[in-house]
């Protein structure tokens, strides 16, 4: 977002990122303060550059972090492109409406090809003093550990997944899909990444084909399914990828 200069008296929020899921022992984490009056897209914007991604996919805010795409309340990025949907946009609506007070946090969700899921928590709030008049804002206050990384090689990623589950490493879900099932989700998918790939690579017998994926990377495919439902103007599509999110999202559930 584009730095501003605070005002006496302004409400300052210090934000806490976090990931939702990690591999590591110590999970990055970043507190970053910015105005209370900037938009979720601001907010969204300083998240996504203080992790060192870059700001090229679609994104929301929600309030239910284990179905998100089912969430009471939520705010999405499609929304100020014209896209018709249940939630509204977050570029005019600003932090402080949709963090109503310290303690209150959301699940952002970025890209939701490759389902990036961060927990957002207020962790604190502060009235700017004449120290903080004329300092730009929002500011990176504390980092700690490294983020992921946004475009591993997909090669080195299968190769590391093979050498888990010949060790006893990450848990496989054995997913069973149609042909029917799989094709639905080739003819949606608006990009290519490591979870689609495996779509495409499957021998399919019978009409079947059989993936592994493991827990994460199966609530990722599914949120990208959820999120196609959510905004799909076709009634008969949206109830295809409604039946197909519940199918994945119950076989999910059984590992959690």
């Amino acid at each position: 977002m584009k730095k501003r200069k605070l005002k006496r008296n302004e409400l300052i929020l210090t934000m806490k990122v976090f990931p939702l899921h990690s591999d590591t022992d110590e999970p990055f984490n970043r507190y970053i303060e910015i105005p209370s009056r900037a938009s979720l897209f601001d907010l969204a914007e300083t998240i996504i550059d203080s992790i060192g991604f870059d700001f090229d996919h679609s994104f929301g805010f929600y309030s239910d972090f284990k179905k998100p795409f089912k969430s009471v309340t939520g705010y999405e990025l499609f929304a100020d492109s014209g896209e018709k949907g249940k939630y509204p946009g977050v570029k005019k609506t600003i932090i402080e409406d949709a963090f109503p007070g310290t303690g209150y946090a959301m699940l952002f969700y970025f890209d939701y090809g490759d389902g990036w899921q961060f927990p957002v928590k207020v962790w604190g709030a502060r009235i700017a003093d004449e120290e903080d008049v004329g300092k730009t804002f929002p500011i990176l206050v504390k980092s700690a550990g490294e983020a992921p990384e946004q475009y591993p090689d997909y090669d080195e990623t299968y190769e590391e997944d093979d050498d888990e589950n010949s060790t006893g490493g990450e848990a496989e879900i054995r997913v069973k899909l149609t042909d029917k099932e799989r094709k639905l989700i080739l003819d949606h998918a608006f990009e290519e990444n490591s979870l689609i790939a495996r779509l495409k690579t499957a021998e399919s017998k019978d009409g079947i084909i059989i993936v592994k994926y493991s827990p994460d990377d199966l609530s990722g495919l599914t949120g990208f399914i959820a999120g196609e439902a959510n905004h799909a103007e076709n009634k008969a599509l949206q109830k295809k990828l409604d039946t197909l999110y519940e199918k994945l999202d119950d076989l999910l559930a059984e590992y959690e």
